[in-house]
């Protein structure tokens, strides 16, 4: 199988049997990045002999070509949530996905959930769609150096979430309860997003921005646990990559949250503040702060593999090869 890739490098192609034919193209720069992929990139195809063009986010060239094509829709959040989004990118990324599904012979989701939801938005495509997860990545795993150093500072037990960049991630809910409690000796740290990395917390809250990874992960380490109280996942892997590293999750139901964490996170309502409230007391007056990595957190991360995905992925992308062929 010969593959066209953005990202080569990310590869492993003796090991999958597929010839990789490297493509440069700043494919997030919009339009530029659009018009190549539309343009130039089935020229690229046809030229390398690729068997199979595979649009990994969201998007496939709209005009038929000569060999079949796979899209990923990771979620229709576009759709659902898009009060989330600015209008003009909710009506872009609406129409994108709508030609893009029409457009391909197979389309690829990360979770059942988001099957689920695709098919009720375009079930003249039910039967071309099909599951395969993700799964963290080997770095993420038990290792408490690295922290940043506003981290590294900290006194007391502290909780672990994203960022409040990202409405969707509805992480407000959670800073307005932590906030009202104003926990002694506790802190909240938020990490990822554009925000001035801070070195102290600010009332019991403390941002860190964009974080590298080595610092992603010590951070999942070190936590009392990642709370996640996404209004809505298409997968939810920052629960597999917090898992991963020991940590416990406690998340929302939203989306593929359920379907992901399974019986090893635990599950609230973010928008009952009563409800958090009483967990965040709950998890504050603990005299047994974590000292090891969590169980079953190892075990359900464990159970997702990116081998056993691609494997999926290929077994799929080659039935597709073969049909056509």
């Amino acid at each position: 199988m010969t593959v066209a890739s953005l990202e080569p490098q990310r590869w492993h192609s003796k090991a999958a049997n597929v010839n990789v034919v490297p493509v440069s193209a700043d494919y997030q720069s919009h339009p530029k990045g659009d018009l190549y992929e539309h343009f130039q990139l089935p020229r690229v195809a046809a030229e390398s002999g690729s068997d199979l063009f595979w649009g990994c986010a969201f998007a496939v060239p709209w005009a038929p070509m000569k060999i079949p094509k796979i899209v990923t829709i990771h979620d229709v959040t576009m759709f659902t949530y898009g009060a989330c989004y600015p209008a003009g990118f909710r009506h872009y990324m609406r129409w994108v996905v709508r030609l893009s599904v029409n457009a391909s012979q197979a389309i690829h989701v990360p979770s059942e959930n988001t099957r689920c939801e695709l098919t009720r938005l375009f079930p003249h495509a039910a039967d071309r769609i099909f599951v395969v997860p993700e799964a963290a990545s080997s770095w993420f795993q038990p290792e408490a150096e690295g922290l940043p150093d506003a981290a590294k500072s900290l006194k007391g037990g502290w909780l672990l979430a994203p960022s409040l960049d990202d409405p969707r991630k509805n992480v407000s809910a959670l800073v307005n309860v932590w906030r009202k409690i104003a926990p002694q000796d506790w802190t909240l740290v938020l990490a990822g997003g554009r925000v001035k990395r801070e070195t102290s917390p600010n009332m019991g809250v403390l941002q860190l921005g964009r974080v590298t990874l080595r610092e992603m992960r010590a951070l999942y380490s070190g936590a009392e646990a990642f709370v996640f109280p996404s209004l809505h996942e298409g997968f939810g892997l920052p629960v597999l990559e917090a898992m991963a590293c020991g940590c416990p999750v406690v998340a929302s139901r939203g989306g593929a949250l359920p379907e992901v964490g399974g019986d090893a996170a635990r599950y609230l309502d973010f928008s009952n503040g009563d409800e958090v409230d009483e967990w965040l007391r709950k998890m504050i007056s603990s005299e047994t702060p974590r000292s090891q990595p969590h169980g079953p957190s190892l075990e359900r991360a464990a159970s997702f593999s990116w081998k056993k995905s691609a494997q999926m992925f290929l077994d799929a992308a080659r039935e597709l090869i073969t049909v056509k062929t």
